[in-house]
């Protein structure tokens, strides 16, 4: 199938590790994501329900990121001019969530100490 490819997909050192260890139904929704984007390219990818991408905000500003469960994100990078498409990172939403409620607590303590 590499005659069909129009876009590459590469991956940024340690994210194959993240996609071995993540588990066995995100690695497999991970594969289908990577098989869009080297047939169709990342616009028509991320119109497949599913696929949705959205732009990185804060650190990742400039970058953009797929949803590819309901608490795994896939950050990535793409430079058109080329045709390809860099995966930055995989991580787990769970993770973000925690550290999340962790920062909201330290604020109601913060708020509760100042009255």
């Amino acid at each position: 199938y590499d005659e069909f490819v129009i876009w590459r997909v590469y991956e940024t050192r340690g994210t194959r590790s993240q996609i071995r260890r993540a588990p066995r139904e995100i690695r497999g929704v991970y594969e289908v994501w990577r098989t869009l984007i080297e047939l169709e390219g990342p616009d028509r990818a991320s119109e497949i329900e599913g696929f949705s991408a959205r732009s990185g905000l804060g650190q990742w500003e400039g970058t953009w990121y797929v949803r590819l469960g309901f608490l795994w994100v896939l950050r990535c990078y793409t430079r058109p001019e080329i045709s390809e498409v860099l995966v930055l990172k995989l991580q787990s939403g769970f993770e973000e969530h925690l550290k999340w409620e962790a920062e909201l607590e330290r604020r109601e303590r913060a708020r509760r100490e100042s009255k």
